[in-house]
């Protein structure tokens, strides 16, 4: 290649890339980050420091039907009828309704997870929840357990910034290897 052909590579990258990063890497790489940030939390139930979350509570409570997602696995056991009494607390209110309970997932309804998104934001992407409702349990569900949750973990920011590498190689070894 001579320095006119490397010139023009040069000048056709500079021009090409800011859309492709746009509309091509910059999609990918966040939706992969955002696929991995949601295992972390609701599927491993880790905060951003990769420590458990906590555990559900125990403490023994008493539960209208309202507060159940799986109706049918209400049973009511005071004498109104209303509530439904749960030796184990929380947990077992998760446990009776088939949710997984061994530690905290922030997995009740599932409104949470899809709430959790990313959106354009003039040249980048901004993550966070689709409604403020959310955006609130969020905070609340962080002081709760006294931890860091709802931020990027180190390696979902290493692991966002080797995608971001490895796509940008590929730009380039297509520009300038190409036959």
């Amino acid at each position: 290649m001579d320095i006119k052909d490397y010139i023009n590579k040069v000048n056709n990258l500079k021009n090409d890339l800011p859309n492709r990063l746009q509309n091509e890497v910059y999609p990918q790489v966040i939706e992969t980050t955002l696929n991995r940030f949601k295992t972390r939390i609701f599927i491993k139930g880790l905060d951003s420091n990769g420590n458990e979350i906590g555990s559900y509570s125990e403490k023994p409570i008493s539960v209208p039907k309202k507060a159940f997602v799986k109706k049918s696995s209400f049973a009511p056991s005071s004498k109104s009828g209303k509530t439904m009494g749960l030796k184990n607390g929380y947990k077992e209110l998760k446990e009776v309704q088939g949710l997984k309970s061994e530690k905290v997932n922030l997995v009740y309804t599932g409104d949470l997870k899809e709430s959790v998104t990313a959106q354009k934001k003039g040249t980048g992407y901004a993550v966070g929840f689709s409604d403020k409702n959310n955006s609130k349990k969020a905070n609340q569900l962080e002081q709760k357990y006294s931890k860091d949750i709802f931020q990027f973990s180190e390696d979902e920011k290493l692991k966002m910034t080797q995608n971001l590498a490895t796509e940008l190689r590929k730009i380039h070894k297509a520009f300038f290897y190409a036959r």
